[in-house]
């Protein structure tokens, strides 16, 4: 390990790029990662230390390494870059109590995660800042934990595996599902009633797997509780029970006020 000096250096350059994410590109974007002033992105360096009474050269692996495979994931995890920069639980505007008391939750939840704890199940109007929340949370497990996690949106999700049975496709609907499977956790935006029994069992069998190989699930919705528990297929339903803990968050459209949510 590093001296508490090097450390720090190597979260400089990590968040350098976090911060100098460029906003006027594609929001799924990303800048290359600087040079690191340390190695120069050799990825080993040379310190001085002192053995028997003489000081000696010895090259190490250079704490940018960390940082550089902590970038690798942030690309990986389908955040778009802006996100990673804005969307943080800091700052959240809170017009309630009760909305106050369910940032606390979901900061408590982040701050106290282990590996496979059940996740949360974010639910409230649109532009209540659901999808801020759940996002915020894989930035931290991301940059602060280094936990490989991935955020997909429901309906582009269940496109996507539509397209896997196109002739031309370059994907296929194993490597697309393991995909959802593999992280350690996964965000889920904008889960709605299934519209066909395709979609129904589709999202019956993403979320089992995950249920099956005990890893975290992240679910944001606009479907009040009501919704969630008599139009939602009952087996989907009894798995989100069992995998996540429900939050209801109920304020103003901060999208009207120019916030993310």
């Amino acid at each position: 390990m590093g001296t508490t000096i090097e450390m720090e250096r190597a979260g400089s350059l990590l968040h350098s790029v976090v911060q100098g994410l460029a906003l006027k590109s594609p929001a799924a974007s990303f800048p290359p990662a600087p040079q690191c002033p340390l190695c120069g992105d050799v990825g080993w360096e040379l310190v001085e230390c002192e053995e028997r009474g003489r000081k000696v050269s010895r090259a190490r692996p250079c704490v940018c390494q960390h940082a550089r495979k902590l970038i690798a994931m942030a690309r990986d995890s389908g955040l778009p870059a802006e996100w990673l920069k804005t969307h943080t639980l800091n700052g959240m505007e809170q017009p309630t109590e009760i909305y106050g008391a369910v940032v606390e939750k979901v900061s408590q939840w982040l701050a106290a995660y282990q590996p496979h704890q059940a996740g949360l199940l974010l639910y409230g109007p649109a532009g209540s800042g659901k999808t801020r929340m759940i996002t915020a949370c894989l930035r931290g497990l991301i940059l602060k934990r280094s936990l490989p996690c991935r955020y997909y949106d429901a309906r582009v999700f269940l496109q996507l595996l539509r397209n896997t049975y196109n002739a031309d496709s370059d994907t296929t609907e194993r490597e697309l599902v393991e995909s959802f499977v593999h992280p350690q956790v996964v965000a889920l935006d904008e889960l709605v009633v299934a519209r066909t029994d395709w979609e129904r069992e589709t999202m019956l069998m993403l979320v089992g797997e995950r249920y099956k190989a005990n890893k975290t699930l992240l679910v944001a919705t606009n479907l009040c509780r009501e919704q969630l528990r008599d139009e939602l297929d009952e087996r989907l339903s009894s798995r989100l029970r069992a995998m996540t803990e429900p939050l209801h968050l109920d304020g103003p459209d901060f999208r009207q006020k120019g916030s993310a949510a």
